[in-house]
Order: C-alpha cells, then sequence, then structure tokens
C-alpha cells in the first residue's frame, strides 16, 4: 500500500464523524461518492449522500480476483492499463474511473450528483434501457395524483441534467418537450389516461389477494376426499367463493378500460401521424373488433393495422367465462340457502355403487368453476419446503407423510394457469401480483388433523403484456429534440465488472447475526479491508469500506425507529444488464435489523422473487443453502450493469410523501462474490 494510499484513508477516517444523511419522503438531495474497492474476491460500492456535505474524498487501494470501472460514454469496455503504485500523483478521477483498477470515485463535481434529487418512483420493467421509472406527478397539494413513464436517462453537461443516449453517472429525470402545447396536451392526456387506468387496475386487483382463502378450503375438502374417498357437501363454502371471484371480475371490469384507453392512444397517434380526425373508441368498438385488434405480443402487427392489443381475444373469453362460474356460483349458493340442496367437488357422490349427482349444471361444478380460475391441475405445492412441487390433484395416501412434516408450516403454492395466472401475466404489475400474500391454507385429517399454512402465488414472470404493449405504443410517440431534464427521480451508474475466477455469484455482502435464542445480536459487514469485525460495534469512527451492504442511522425514539424503517423500506436498487434484463433487486431488510443504543443497522439484501441467479454454499454446520446473487460472472468475460437507486413509489403513502420526518445516516452497497 503507498503512502499516498494510506494519507487517503486517514484523511476519510478523519471525515466520517461529520458526514449525515437525509432522506426525505417526497424529496431526496444527493451527494454522492460511489467507491468500488477490490480485495481478494470483494468488491465494495458506497453511496454517501447528504445536503450537508459538499464533498466527501475517498480513496482506497487493493487488488484480487474482481476488477471494476465506471463506464465510458459509449457503452463499451475498458482498455487494459498498467498503474504504477510509485508515481506520487493518481490520474484525475474522471480519467482513473474509466480504466480496470479497483476504485470508482464519483465525488468529483463534474458528474452532478450534487444538482440530483430523488423522488418517488416505481421501476419500468418493459423499458429499463430508455425509460426506467414510472415517476410520481404532485397536485397542487402536494400530494401524488398520478404515474407518468414520460422520463429518460440524462447527464450532466456543467451545468444542467440534459436527456442522453450515453452511459457512465446519469440521473433518470422528466424532460421538456419541445411540440405544440395543443398536440403534447392531448397526447399526455391519452397518456395518463392509460397510467390511471391501469393504477386502478392493480389497485383494485389488491382486493383479491385477502379472499384467496375460499380455495384453500376448497382443496382442502378435495385433498381430504383423495385422502379417505369421503364425499364432502361443499354448499356451505359457496358464499366465500363469492367474494373472491367478483373481486376478480372487479380487476377485469377495471382492466376492459385500460385496454379502451390503450387503443385511444394509438388511435390517437395513428390519427395525428396522417394527419386524420380523432375519434375515441368504445369498449363495444374493442369487443366488435377484437379479432382484428388482437395481437399475440407487442411486436406484433394486427390486422387492422393500426390498434393493437395484446391478448383481446383471451381476455374477453376469460372474462364471459368468469362470469359465468360468478352467475353459477349465485345460482348454487341460492338453491343451498332455500333448498338446502349439496353441490359436490365433482357434481356427484358416490353411495356404494350408485352415482348420486348434485344440482351442478354440466361444465360447471364446483371443481369446473375452481378449474377456471386457477386450473388445480397443474397447481402444485412444495410440500418438503425444498423446492420440489407436488401437484394438488395428486395429493393422496402417498404424500400422507409431507402432508404430517408439514403440519403447521408454512408451504408455497403456485399456480400455473387459469384465469388469475392469465390476468395476472397479462395486465398486473409484479409489485401488486398475490407473491405469496395471499393465503390458501390446506386442512385435511388422517390419523390428525394437518394444517399446513399455503401462501399462494402464480407463475406470471416479468412485466405484463399490457406494460409491454403500452411501451411498444409510446415508442411512436412525439419526440423532442434537445430535450432539457427537470424533475430527477433515480439515479444510475453504470458500471464493468470482470473476474479471473472460472466462474463465481457476484453477491451483496453483509448480514444480521443471532445468538441462539434467535435474538439479532450484530452485523457482520465482512470488512475485508480494515479486518473482520468479528463481535466489535462499528461506530462512526469506522470506515463505511466493507461495512456490508446496509443503512446505518440513529433514532431518538422508537416511534422516530419505526417511522424511519418505515420509509427505509422504499429504498431500492436494481442492478440492470446492458440488454435491459433485469438482474435483481436489493431492498431494505427493515424486519431483520440491528438496534443497539439508538444505532439501527438495516440491511441491504437482495429481493429472492426478484433475484433469480442463485448458488449454493455449505454453512458451518455443514448444510447446503441457496444464496442469491446479482449475476454470475466468467473468467476475462467483461460484464456491463447498471445499478438504479430508486424510492419505491408502491411502498409510499400520500402520509409518507408529506411527513416531516428524516433519516441520518449512510448507505453502503458492498458486492461479494461466491468464490471462497
Amino acid at each position: 500500500m503507498t503512502n499516498e494510499t494510506r494519507n487517503r484513508i486517514r484523511a476519510y477516517m478523519e471525515e466520517l464523524p461529520f458526514m449525515k444523511e437525509k432522506i426525505f419522503g417526497a424529496l431526496l438531495m444527493f451527494v454522492v461518492a460511489a467507491v468500488v474497492v477490490v480485495s481478494a474476491t470483494y468488491a465494495w460500492v458506497t453511496l454517501s449522500r447528504s445536503p450537508e456535505v459538499s464533498e466527501i474524498t475517498t480513496t482506497l487501494a487493493a487488488n484480487g480476483a474482481l476488477e471494476i470501472a465506471l463506464s465510458n460514454p459509449e457503452g463499451t469496455a475498458p482498455q487494459e492499463f498498467d498503474f504504477d503504485e510509485s508515481l506520487e500523483d493518481s490520474p484525475s478521477v474522471l480519467v482513473s474511473n474509466l480504466q480496470w483498477g479497483n476504485l470508482v470515485n464519483l465525488s468529483d463535481a463534474a458528474y452532478g450528483i450534487d444538482n440530483l434529487a430523488l423522488r418517488p418512483a416505481q421501476l419500468n420493467t418493459t423499458s429499463l434501457l430508455t425509460s426506467p421509472l414510472w415517476g410520481a406527478v404532485y397536485g397542487s397539494d402536494g400530494r401524488i395524483t398520478n404515474l407518468d413513464s414520460s422520463y429518460a436517462y440524462a447527464k450532466y453537461n456543467g451545468s444542467q441534467f440534459l436527456t442522453s443516449n450515453e452511459y457512465g453517472v446519469r440521473a433518470i429525470a422528466t424532460y421538456k418537450a419541445e411540440i405544440s402545447d395543443a398536440t403534447q396536451l392531448a397526447y399526455n392526456e391519452k397518456v395518463q389516461a392509460v397510467i390511471t387506468a391501469h393504477t386502478t387496475v392493480n389497485q383494485t386487483y389488491s382486493a383479491v389477494a385477502p379472499k384467496f382463502s375460499a380455495l384453500g378450503t376448497m382443496i382442502s375438502k378435495y385433498a381430504q376426499t383423495k385422502l379417505d374417498g369421503e364425499y364432502t357437501d361443499l354448499a356451505p363454502y359457496i358464499s366465500d367463493m363469492l367474494p373472491l371471484y367478483r373481486a376478480v371480475r372487479d380487476a377485469m371490469e377495471a382492466q376492459k378500460s385500460a385496454y379502451v384507453a390503450l387503443a385511444n392512444l394509438q388511435n390517437y397517434l395513428f390519427a395525428n401521424k396522417n394527419n386524420l380526425t380523432y375519434s375515441p373508441l368504445s369498449w363495444d368498438d374493442l369487443y366488435k373488433n377484437r379479432s382484428k385488434y388482437n395481437v399475440a405480443n407487442a411486436d406484433a402487427n394486427s390486422t387492422d393495422g393500426n390498434i393493437a392489443l395484446v391478448g383481446l381475444t383471451q381476455f374477453i373469453t376469460d372474462y364471459e367465462k368468469l362470469l359465468k362460474d360468478i352467475e353459477h356460483l349465485e345460482l348454487y349458493y341460492t338453491n343451498y340457502k332455500d333448498n338446502g340442496a349439496p353441490y359436490y367437488w365433482s357434481g356427484y357422490r358416490m353411495d356404494g355403487e350408485t352415482k348420486v349427482l348434485d344440482n351442478s349444471v354440466s361444465g360447471y361444478t364446483l371443481s369446473n368453476i375452481v378449474d377456471h380460475l386457477i386450473n388445480y391441475g397443474s397447481m402444485t405445492i412444495d410440500l418438503d419446503n425444498n423446492g420440489t412441487e407436488t401437484k394438488v390433484m395428486s395429493l393422496g395416501m402417498d404424500n400422507a407423510g409431507s402432508l404430517v412434516s408439514a403440519n403447521g408450516k408454512e408451504r408455497k403454492v403456485y399456480a400455473y394457469n387459469g384465469i388469475l395466472y392469465r390476468l395476472e401475466q397479462s395486465s398486473i404489475d409484479e409489485a401488486y401480483r398475490i407473491n405469496g400474500n395471499a393465503a390458501c391454507t390446506i386442512k385435511v385429517t388422517y390419523m390428525m388433523s394437518i394444517t399446513v399454512y399455503g401462501k399462494a402465488y402464480t407463475k406470471a414472470a416479468g412485466a405484463c403484456t399490457f406494460m409491454e404493449n403500452f411501451t411498444k405504443t409510446q415508442g411512436d410517440k412525439l419526440v423532442a429534440n434537445d430535450a432539457v431534464a427537470e424533475d430527477t427521480y433515480g439515479l444510475a451508474i453504470d458500471l464493468w465488472v470482470r473476474t479471473n475466477v472460472e466462474e463465481t455469484c457476484l453477491t451483496l455482502e453483509g448480514a444480521t447475526s443471532t445468538d441462539v435464542q434467535g435474538n439479532i445480536v450484530s452485523y457482520d459487514g465482512i470488512n475485508r479491508i480494515w479486518g473482520a469485525t468479528g463481535e466489535a460495534v462499528l461506530t462512526t469512527d469506522s470506515t463505511t469500506q466493507g461495512g456490508g451492504s446496509c443503512y446505518i442511522y440513529y433514532a431518538d425514539t422508537p416511534e422516530d425507529m419505526a417511522r424511519s424503517l418505515e420509509l427505509l423500506n422504499a429504498m431500492k436498487v436494481a442492478f440492470v444488464d446492458s440488454n435491459g434484463d433485469l438482474l435483481a433487486v436489493a431492498e431494505m431488510d427493515t424486519v431483520n435489523y440491528w438496534a443497539v443504543n439508538g444505532r439501527i443497522t438495516v440491511p441491504l439484501v437482495l429481493d429472492s422473487s426478484q433475484s433469480p441467479t442463485t448458488y449454493t454454499y455449505t454453512d458451518e454446520m455443514n448444510t447446503t443453502l441457496t444464496g442469491y446473487a446479482v449475476t454470475t460472472l466468467y473468467a476475462d468475460t467483461n460484464k456491463r450493469i447498471t445499478a438504479i437507486v430508486y424510492l419505491d413509489g408502491t411502498r409510499l403513502t400520500n402520509d409518507h410523501v408529506l411527513a416531516a420526518a428524516e433519516i441520518e445516516g449512510s448507505l453502503n452497497i458492498q458486492f461479494g462474490s461466491s468464490t471462497e
């Protein structure tokens, strides 16, 4: 280590006690020093932010299996450079940041980070390379009124952020469109109508998960029949199913309005492009012309040549089927309530060798109706909690042992098909899907009472096709030249990473430690530069380098701590590859925080539901476990990754936005490697 390096480390540690950081719900000012350090198989990115600190100088040096560099404006990989550590003066950070090494320092004013502010936003997974966020629009009273996707990447030119296709350190911002007011207003209204309608769909669909438990009852009775061969009268439980089916119906009716809004946006763009008179469309127009308006995916062209709506015909088929299901459920419940009529799973029960039919309509037995919604024939449950899924319809005596082992425990239940799956895939954003928030508790008796607390998921994955359709449509929107960024909503840092290990996973380091009773007793950041922390408590005199992926702040009262944790729950970092694919999303683990003497450490962890890259490792008990990673790296293969820092607006309410609460502390993002 050179004397220059030692001096800079000493200066950095002296500055740390005076650093503060504030996060506001509606406005978050940034001063960022982003540092990437490599030591052994570890690299660090530190984001230190505070409106009270004008500059932070951080310089460290190390070598190891990971190398990193800030992307140049063209987005191409760095060239090879050899550095002579005996030189007294290091190159300008604006130059050295672009070279392979172990340091990226973003404290230079040329990056413009001290002119950047964060506002509540939502990740736009359909357009991460061009318009990565949905931003909040505020009313005159300061409250969020709706979302707007007219946001682009922008770079600082020394005085302001300008929209740009260049890489490096970028803001994500709104921009001024230099077109006629009348045309822009009309276009914005059409775009906003789609966003508002889609938001309504998401909000309406949120009523589905709390009502999902009715299906657990039905599946329990079905499983019981498989176990003991008895036939249960399910008529008393029909009343519990109706609210669920009506909630799905309400979401689909909201989606009808969303389709109309998107069709009108497409129709307006077509009229504008061809100098035609615009005439709005209605749902009746879409219904009558569903065949020529329907397309299989966002890139396909419809036979109409103007209106192209993904999955329109399937949606209409599902909607009409659901209405029929509700009609029959209401009929059956009335018949049961007035006449005591029984209804069985498959529309009959066996009396010896005789099949006794109930009053179900052919094609609409209770099993048919459940199957329409979730296709229970393909529905699975992870009974052993080991990733092995068992089809629900195959549950029987062979699964008795697993059922007993799962008694009183949570297990994941997956719907692979059916109206619910198709609705989530076509119309519902990832953050609003049932995602394990829907209870599907299974209760059966086999020599003992068994209760498995099912957490339901559909196999819907990625962005919904409606939003892909909308993003494709926006490709034809009116475009302005020399667009000037206005309000900023996020920060993007484009990094190149490589390894000399044959194959390794890029991870986030740091975790809380617990005692034998499960109480959190410390936070271990795997401090690879300053030595292992062990049981030592990190203080404001300690460097954040190697402090782990976490947010550290102080709270005077339990109320302040609780409010701060609520706000931190919205902080996210999304990692995106050069193809625009979402690699992983990290979030604040506000449940497993470590608090001692008013000092709170909140881990930043990868969200397992949005981080598909995994690896296995063995703990101290010689147990093989699964870890989550940002991505996989291969020897001497360069990979560009963009880190997007933003406040997740789906986790913020108007109360959060208007709150005067603030958090003073530091955010640290520490990358690691799965290779020992």
